[in-house]
């Protein structure tokens, strides 16, 4: 079996079958939580609009044909078939930008939300953006959006947005953010760096 794939920025991942010979077997496709509106196997997170069913968008198709309502079992695609040499499994897992918020006991995250794509989570660093990220909210409806950056700590792609900063008296002004995946703060200078952005000011 190959795979061909620009996962995790990606969500198209297509797999090349290549049996010595012909054989009937069962191929299992995981299919992550994040897909299924479960970014954990818990209720410590949750996305914040549980009613963005991404899980309905997941499309698989065998030999360029779509396969309808596939058998699921514990989190998998169960693909029963008699498998040829070259069949062609393409897989599409959606990347939409997802809100995700703690429970309720975690009061450091209260009326705060995290930044999630795909498997990833996302952060805010003081080069990117104002360097007062505590006074930083950011709006339900704030658009989120998602752009790879070739040039950017060896390739990742970033999520950009509309913030409100808080310059104190009561004075606010609207600030462009950028966020970066988590795993990738401080690869470029030591700097302040926050997970859980304000959703209202405070």
């Amino acid at each position: 079996m190959s795979q061909e794939t620009r996962y995790p920025w990606d969500g198209k991942i297509k797999l090349t079958i290549n049996p010595e010979s012909a054989m009937r077997f069962t191929l299992r496709l995981r299919i992550p939580g994040w897909c299924r509106n479960k970014p954990v196997p818990s209720n410590l997170y949750h996305f914040v609009n549980e009613t963005d069913d991404v899980f309905t968008r997941v499309s698989l198709k065998i030999n360029g044909n779509t396969v309808e309502k596939p058998e699921i079992e514990k989190g998998y695609f169960c693909l029963e078939r008699k498998w040829q040499k070259g069949d062609v499994i393409e897989l599409i897992l959606p990347m939409p930008v997802r809100r995700v918020g703690a429970h309720q006991n975690v009061k450091a995250d209260d009326g705060r939300v995290a930044l999630q794509r795909g498997p990833i989570v996302f952060c805010l660093e003081e080069q990117d953006n104002a360097t007062g990220l505590g006074n930083l909210h950011l709006p339900d409806d704030s658009v989120l959006t998602a752009e790879y950056r070739e040039d950017l700590l060896g390739g990742v792609v970033v999520l950009k947005a509309k913030a409100i900063e808080h310059l104190g008296a009561g004075k606010y002004e609207p600030r462009e953010i950028t966020a970066i995946p988590y795993y990738s703060w401080n690869n470029r200078k030591v700097s302040r760096m926050i997970t859980w952005l304000l959703r209202e000011a405070r």
